[in-house]
């Protein structure tokens, strides 16, 4: 969709300067990105609907283990099934939760962890 929108428009503008006004409004794509997606060409049907397959298996996957595991473990879950996946292209649903400027995992469960007290009374 956004290739198509650039093709319409990159002999009046031009590849890098429409990447960079739709990279200011919020639509992140580098002119090498568009370029590689032209080289690629269109993706099949059959290809579209072999990936939305994969992702709904390791979506279930991800479900029947309580949404508890991570990258790794819902890839042993996968090849277990009988799934032939490849670790990379394996992710829980939630990898969106990391922060962006590189630190660690934030999730909903670590806003309000506190430490407990320790006891207080003396021994005798």
């Amino acid at each position: 969709m956004i290739v198509d929108y650039i093709d319409a428009y990159r002999c009046q503008f031009g590849v890098d300067p429409i990447c960079a006004v739709l990279t200011e409004h919020g639509i992140s794509i580098a002119p090498s990105i568009y370029y590689k997606a032209k080289q690629r060409g269109p993706i099949s049907d059959t290809d579209l609907g072999e990936a939305n397959a994969a992702a709904n298996a390791v979506h279930r996957v991800y479900v029947a283990n309580k949404r508890l595991y991570g990258a790794r473990k819902i890839w042993w879950a996968m090849k277990h099934a009988g799934h032939d996946i490849g670790r990379d292209q394996v992710a829980p649903p939630d990898e969106d939760l990391r922060d962006p400027r590189g630190g660690p995992r934030q999730t909903p469960h670590d806003h309000h962890r506190a430490r407990r007290a320790g006891t207080t009374t003396p021994k005798i």
